[in-house]
């Protein structure tokens, strides 16, 4: 691609080869969601990119943190049987 859009991906990928920014931008996307780990893990001093995908692959493992895969299974709040039924 040419123009300005390349420009931007240029500059986008300077940006994010710094290990800080990765992890900078990763951490605010989960700390909605899991704010407790979050914190844990933005309290750690020189914490890398490579160690904070590690840390977040060891907590799904330990299932500290809701899987993609889990959360399709995650139907609804009420069970099939008490589901309302719908007029034919």
């Amino acid at each position: 691609m040419s123009g300005p859009t390349n420009g931007y991906r240029q500059a986008l990928r300077t940006f994010l080869s710094f290990d800080e920014a990765k992890v900078d931008f990763l951490l605010p996307a989960y700390i909605k969601y899991y704010p407790n780990p979050v914190d844990n893990l933005s309290t750690k001093n020189n914490l890398t990119y490579s160690k904070l995908k590690s840390r977040l692959h060891s907590l799904t493992a330990n299932q500290q943190l809701v899987t993609a895969a889990d959360m399709a299974l995650i139907t609804s709040k009420y069970p099939a049987s008490k589901k309302r039924k719908t007029e034919d």
